[in-house]
């Protein structure tokens, strides 16, 4: 087997915080935001993910990739960002820019009700962890993860999301939260989504 870095979603858990807690106040600042005048973007979204496709310093997901010592890209063919460990300058021109292989693969959809489709995205590529990362009301949380579990059983065909290619997903509040310690972690694990708690 290829000897590439595999992030446990533990190790993922920790590095989000970590820049949770450096860049809480700005995320809770920009929570609500609305889109500007001729923006695709929020400015909490162009924040998080990042405004140039290289934004490693000016993101908040550039900074957690930067604490596990990865590379970060945002918009990668049709995903909204990974994390990597280098290019592949070896087959493409050093100008041009595709990766050797994909360490964590990224979906960021503010609206819940529409990540459906980002779980379905994220099921066919091939990293060894794949989150997604969105905001639904708290009391739809059961229901989002039994719809979840629904289009990733159907798709692991190879019964290997639970060991080999990991699903994580990330729910932040809908409404701007009171305090920065408001994120949920959760990891497919054989049919269901477990909660991945902080340790004590």
């Amino acid at each position: 087997m290829k000897d590439i870095r595999r992030i446990k979603p533990e190790e993922f858990k920790t590095a989000f915080l970590k820049i949770v807690s450096d860049q809480g106040k700005r995320l809770v600042d920009l929570w609500n935001s609305k889109k500007e005048k001729g923006q695709k973007e929020t400015e909490y979204t162009l924040y998080f993910v990042g405004r140039n496709p290289n934004p490693s310093q000016d993101s908040f997901l550039g900074r957690v990739a930067q604490e596990l010592n990865l590379h970060y890209c945002k918009e990668y063919w049709s995903l909204d960002a990974i994390f990597f460990e280098s290019k592949d300058e070896k087959h493409f021109p050093s100008n041009s820019f595709y990766v050797n292989n994909i360490s964590i693969a990224l979906e960021h959809e503010y609206d819940a009700k529409n990540a459906v489709g980002e779980v379905n995205k994220l099921t066919i590529i091939n990293a060894p962890l794949r989150v997604l990362i969105t905001y639904p009301k708290e009391d739809k949380i059961n229901s989002h993860l039994k719809e979840y579990i629904e289009i990733i059983r159907d798709a692991d065909v190879f019964d290997d999301f639970s060991t080999q290619r990991k699903f994580m997903v990330v729910f932040g509040p809908v409404e701007k939260p009171q305090k920065i310690d408001c994120w949920k972690f959760f990891i497919y694990d054989n049919g269901n989504f477990k909660e991945i708690r902080n340790s004590r």
